[in-house]
């Protein structure tokens, strides 16, 4: 037992651990790019650097004046909307191709992550299929470059300290810029959309700011600066969510038990699949993730959250609540039982799919896809009975509002495109990006193009058997990506139709409304600016609170600290300035309130 303790201790260190891959962005042309400039291209690629006028990818967005930012009076609305017609067209008209010959199209260069199901099919994203036709849609060259999969993050370091940028970025400005998008600005990387919002130049995405009061807060740092083109989720999306509880319905069935609801009930059901010989009735791949923070699967119920929350306009953090240390005692519980995998914290997703897919264990915390769909597939081949099923997120009491759980926000950072301070084309960079937000271009980033990719059956849009039964072997998310972007997102508004179109089973298409519904987010925070010293001052209080945290909550769980140890742990919370976060928070929440 001490083995395994020890073993756990170290996972949890390793897993916090911060570790950055490095290597070699590549380069692609655009259409119709001779063999010679491919070449130049590429070399630039391999050097790690752009050419002049090169542009990258990630988030973008603009600024609104304050009288749009306050909502102005009727009579101005009625003209800026008037306007916003007007500029569409405008727009509409100027997407046309000039002519047939890319060579006297601009160019644009654009940086972003290279998403691993292309890797079958592509070595660029201008080669897919999407991009090229897209090219042609809109007369507009993109090169793009694409750091190795898996090292983004560095790749990205060392091109803004390289100063040698791309025209647009397409990354986690929001979240992964140190010290935040307005530094962004600051450290001239990227430009301020201001001027160019609420202009012809931007009818879509001004349209959608004004429809969308929340988007509209949600893009502009503390100082009012737009900064970039969101990756945004669409309204029907938004309906649904992306993961939550999922248990093996056969099981439950045995049991002659019904989904649980309560932490009560769940205990019940674990006790009875321990008792059918499960070894472990509940697993997850990454005990951090799943159970210390992450979804909050069963912290919720408790009705904290982990982190930061709001109350009444007050701000809180969950784990230094009392509730937290009754969640604390229900996971040593659970583990002294045998109820909890006790190799949780060291799970990788591989060990969960072996773990669920040969009958070890009966409950997680997975999605309709990697985790109801691929499942089923594989077991239903033996055993015909199997089948997942979504639960709803559990209460402590029946009648409890759950309250706290990792939402699909409308705009979370990433995947979002600026334009950077090197790009010689800005309107030409505008004219791309705002497209995005357009009907013409919510369909085609979604579905593709009509009579390849999709058609239309009873008035909706369905995949084709190209990309549902790929001719050449390519599973379905590597079909897609020839043909949208929907698999991950970018920045246009991602839609839940192509979401659900790939999913085989009613248990899949059921589950993220019944997750959905099981969830009220009222105290949920919004997306916060914080201002470079805040976030600096930030990031250092995090740093130190998360590893105490979650150090707490493994000990516990395993046995190498009591439970009644929770005010000392109160104290290191609060001696690693955990009241100082609050106050940040605290401000940030109270001008976004304000805006």
């Amino acid at each position: 037992m001490m083995m395994k303790k020890a073993s756990l201790l170290l996972a949890l260190l390793l897993t916090l651990a911060m570790l950055a891959a490095c290597g070699a962005p590549s380069t692609s042309v655009p259409a119709g790019t001779t063999a010679a400039a491919a070449t130049t291209a590429q070399a630039a690629g391999a050097t790690g650097g752009a050419s002049a006028g090169d542009a990258g990818d990630e988030d973008a967005e603009d600024d609104l004046d304050e009288a749009e930012a306050d909502g102005a009076g009727a009579q101005e609305q009625t003209q800026a909307q008037g306007q916003t017609q007007a500029a569409a067209q405008t727009t509409a008209a100027a997407t046309e191709p000039p002519s047939d010959d890319p060579s006297t199209w601009p160019t644009l260069t654009y940086w972003a992550e290279f998403e691993s199901n292309a890797q079958k099919s592509v070595s660029t994203y201008s080669d897919l299929p999407l991009y090229q036709e897209l090219m042609k849609m809109i007369g507009i060259n993109i090169v793009f470059q694409h750091p190795p999969v898996g090292a983004a993050s560095e790749q990205f370091k060392l091109l803004v300290a390289s100063k040698n940028l791309p025209d647009i970025i397409e990354y986690d400005w929001l979240n992964q810029y140190p010290q935040g998008p307005e530094k962004a600005i600051a450290d001239q990387v990227i430009i301020p959309l201001n001027d160019h919002l609420f202009t012809d130049k931007t009818p879509y995405l001004s349209a959608l700011l004004r429809d969308k009061p929340d988007v509209n807060k949600d893009i502009q740092t503390y100082a009012g600066n737009y900064y970039v083109f969101p990756a945004l989720r669409a309204d029907d999306l938004m309906e649904q969510k992306g993961g939550g509880p999922t248990i093996r319905g056969d099981a439950l069935d045995k049991a002659g038990l019904e989904p649980p609801k309560t932490i009560a009930e769940w205990e019940t059901m674990l006790v009875a699949f321990k008792e059918m010989g499960f070894d472990y009735p509940f697993t997850a791949s990454g005990f951090i993730g799943s159970i210390c923070n992450g979804d909050m699967l069963f912290l919720g119920a408790y009705g904290v959250g982990y982190n930061y929350y709001p109350v009444d306009g007050k701000v809180y953090f969950g784990q230094i609540e009392p509730q937290f240390k009754d969640y604390l005692a229900l996971l040593r519980r659970w583990y002294d039982m045998g109820l909890i995998d006790p190799d949780i914290i060291t799970n990788s997703s591989s060990d969960l799919d072996a773990i669920m897919t040969s009958g070890r264990s009966a409950a997680t915390d997975r999605s309709p896809d990697s985790g109801i769909g691929v499942w089923t597939t594989s077991m239903q081949k033996t055993d015909p009975e199997v089948y997942f099923i979504a639960s709803p997120f559990p209460v402590l009491n029946e009648g409890d509002t759950r309250y706290f759980a990792i939402p699909n926000r409308r705009y979370a950072g990433s995947f979002s495109a600026a334009i950077t301070t090197e790009c010689k084309d800005i309107d030409t960079a505008l004219r791309l990006l705002d497209w995005g937000y357009s009907d013409e271009a919510e369909l085609f980033y979604n579905f593709g193009v009509e009579g390849i990719s999709f058609e239309y059956i009873d008035g909706e849009p369905e995949f084709t058997d190209l990309i549902k039964f790929n001719p050449d072997g390519l599973n379905l998310k590597e079909a897609m990506i020839l043909w949208g972007r929907n698999t991950n997102g970018g920045p246009f508004q991602k839609g839940a139709g192509a979401i659900n179109s790939q999913r085989t089973f009613d248990e899949q298409r059921e589950a993220p409304y019944i997750w959905a519904n099981s969830l009220n987010y009222d105290r949920l925070l919004p997306v916060l600016a914080y201002t470079p010293e805040e976030a600096a001052e930030y990031a250092d209080i995090m740093n130190e609170i998360n590893v105490i945290s979650e150090e707490m909550c493994v000990k516990v769980m395993i046995g190498d600290r009591e439970v009644d140890d929770f005010d000392s742990y109160v104290n290191s919370m609060k001696n690693a300035n955990i009241e100082r976060g609050i106050e940040i928070v605290q401000a940030a929440y109270e001008r976004y309130l304000s805006h």
